[in-house]
């Protein structure tokens, strides 16, 4: 019972969970809405799992609009990753009926994870087994909310824009860049000698 209970708690603590770093934002095309690669410190942004199939998803999807309408500040994403289609392009045909056949009713990017990485990332690595799922990001690249796109996550984003933004990195702290082409390595270095 006790070894029960720690290898539970292991693994909830290797979870993703709010506080925790963003994951990496992958997908592999935007179908509406303006693209990005990654999260923009200072920003907020909401992801909004979901599939065509699923008549939860759908079902929220005015509330998700309205979410993006009072907050143009917000960049708020769905991700189509569950489509049941065999390969990508057939993945990527339905959604896109299904938007056309929406048109402006969902007033919010789409973004598509046909090859499922996004999924494992974000859902399965937070132990969410269904769908719709939202995740905020704060201003400072964390995780500030894992929930359904309810009332909470309203509230949510609401908390996230009010947070301060991290402060800028100082000066000269930034990664070092490498050497290139032929320069010398720095003294001191273990840099491996021309032969």
């Amino acid at each position: 019972m006790i070894a029960t209970a720690i290898v539970v708690a292991a693994l909830a603590a290797d979870a993703l969970a709010k506080g925790m770093p963003a994951p990496a934002f992958t997908p592999e095309k935007f179908m509406t809405g303006k693209e990005f690669r990654s999260f923009e410190p200072g920003k907020v942004y909401v992801l909004e799992f979901w599939a065509t199939w699923c008549g939860p998803c759908i079902a929220s999807m005015p509330h998700v609009t309205k979410l993006q309408k009072d907050n143009p500040d917000v960049v708020v994403v769905g991700v189509a990753g569950f489509e049941r289609q065999q390969d990508a392009e057939a993945k990527e045909k339905r959604v896109a009926e299904f938007l056309a056949a929406k048109g402006d009713q969902v007033g919010f990017a789409i973004a598509l994870d046909t090859d499922g990485s996004m999924a494992r990332e974000w859902l399965q690595a937070a132990r969410i087994r269904g769908i719709p799922s939202s995740f905020v990001v704060g201003k400072d690249g964390k995780v500030a909310f894992i929930g359904m796109p309810n009332k909470d996550l309203d509230e949510a984003v609401k908390k996230a824009k009010a947070a301060p933004a991290p402060p800028p990195p100082a000066k000269g702290t930034g990664t070092p860049v490498p050497p290139t082409g032929d320069a010398p390595p720095k003294k001191g270095t273990d840099a491996p000698k021309a032969p």
